[in-house]
């Protein structure tokens, strides 16, 4: 059930170079500029020293917001490759936000889930590629 009141979530994992984050509610252009400077923050943090990292965006309770709303959260997002994330996975976006995100898809590897557990999957399943050998290779 898709709550209107609005909140939001910011998680980095350190260790396993991910940003977790999750939109819900109703968002005022306060909030979501308040959301955006978290998300900026984090991402700072977990590019230091030019690291690349990856995202999981939760937005299955994310009703459909205001243009406004809409389109500063569209910059959050096209900010994100700047910043140093390589591979984004959403969760649940409904498909107006996915119609939305098509420019920030030429910048970064992104795709949209139904689960979290999909999303996971797909966003880690590049750390679990073997390293070419250096000598071999």
């Amino acid at each position: 059930m898709v709550t209107l009141a609005p909140s939001y979530t910011v998680k980095r994992l350190d260790r396993e170079r991910e940003l977790h984050f999750a939109l819900r509610g109703l968002f005022s252009l306060k909030l979501a500029q308040e959301a955006q400077s978290a998300l900026v923050h984090e991402c700072k943090a977990l590019s230091a020293n030019g690291r690349k990292f990856k995202g999981l965006g939760d937005l299955s309770e994310l009703p459909v917001q205001t243009r406004e709303v809409s389109e500063q959260i569209r910059l959050a997002h096209e900010a994100a490759p700047v910043l140093g994330m390589e591979r984004l996975a959403l969760v649940g976006a409904t498909v107006l936000l996915q119609q939305q995100y098509k420019r920030v898809r030429e910048k970064l590897t992104l795709e949209f889930f139904d689960s979290r557990g999909d999303a996971l999957n797909w966003l880690r399943e590049s750390d679990m590629r073997p390293m070419p050998n250096p000598i071999t290779a």
